[in-house]
C-alpha cells in the first residue's frame, strides 16, 4: 500500500490529515497498491470500536491502483474529499464499516475499454452514517 495505517491493541490512530498524495499503479495488472489504506485486524473483529478516530484526506490522486481510500471497519469521523481517481483496479473508494464519513467532491472516471482485474466499483459503502455529496462518475467511450 502507498500509505497504511496498521491499529495495534495497545495504539489508538488519531488526528490524521492526508493532502496532496499521487498513486500510480500499473494498467491491467492486478497491483497490491492501495492508496491509502487502514488495516484493522482481529482486534477490531466486530462494529462498535472505533480506534482510529478523526481523519482528513483532501486533494488525493490514484490512477490503476486497487482502491485510491481503503476506509476499513474501526474509523470514524473521516472526511475525504476533492479526490480524483482514474482506471482503478479495484473500488475507486471504499468505506466498509465505518462510521461518520463523508466522501465529498469525488471524481471517478473509468475508461470504457480498461480491464480492471477485479470488480470495479466507484464507491463502495457498508457503514453508518454515511454521507456522499457532489460526486461525479464518468465513464469515457
Amino acid at each position: 500500500d502507498g500509505i497504511r495505517f496498521m491499529y495495534s491493541k495497545n495504539a489508538d490512530i488519531s488526528d490524521i490529515t492526508i493532502k496532496g498524495c499521487y498513486f500510480d499503479g500499473v494498467t491491467n495488472e492486478k497491483p497490491s497498491l492501495n492508496g491509502i489504506r487502514f488495516v484493522m485486524n482481529n482486534y477490531v473483529d466486530t462494529y462498535g470500536y472505533y480506534p482510529v478516530n478523526n481523519v482528513y484526506i483532501h486533494n488525493c490522486k490514484g490512477e490503476t491502483i486497487r482502491t485510491l481510500c481503503d476506509i476499513k471497519r474501526g474509523c470514524q469521523n473521516v472526511i475525504v474529499s476533492d479526490c480524483f481517481t482514474h482506471n482503478m483496479n479495484d473500488c475507486h473508494n471504499s468505506i466498509d464499516g465505518s462510521k461518520h464519513v463523508i466522501l465529498t467532491n469525488i471524481i471517478s472516471s473509468m475508461d470504457e475499454d480498461f480491464n480492471p482485474t477485479t470488480g470495479a466499483n466507484f464507491i463502495e459503502i457498508q457503514g453508518e452514517n454515511i454521507t456522499i455529496k457532489n460526486v461525479i462518475l464518468v465513464l469515457y467511450s
